[in-house]
């Protein structure tokens, strides 16, 4: 018996990257809108508030999240470099 679909498994991505914000006001909420509209779940969010008590804004943030697929998750970090974001992978794991 023939479907008349396709059926492609592909596994979820998790990805823990560390990500430098560079003081700047706004900078996590970019990164946050970054990913919510490439289409990953965002799993974990932990900025460096650190400065907070003297008026500083994030110098950096662990942010953890679910990709669709491997290419997926390349996509997203090409995005990352292309907005300017400077970040390093801590983790990556294939569920």
């Amino acid at each position: 018996m023939r479907f008349p679909f396709r059926i492609r498994i592909e596994r979820q991505v998790a990805v823990h990257l560390y990500v430098e914000l560079g003081f700047q006001h706004g900078r996590l909420t970019d990164l946050v809108q970054l990913l919510a509209e490439s289409g990953v779940t965002i799993t974990g969010l932990n900025p460096d508030r650190s400065l907070y008590h003297v008026g500083m804004p994030e110098r950096s943030t662990e942010v953890t999240f679910l990709a669709t697929s491997p290419r997926h998750k390349d996509r997203v970090l090409g995005k990352l470099a292309a907005k300017g974001f400077t970040f390093r992978e801590l983790a990556g794991r294939v569920l």
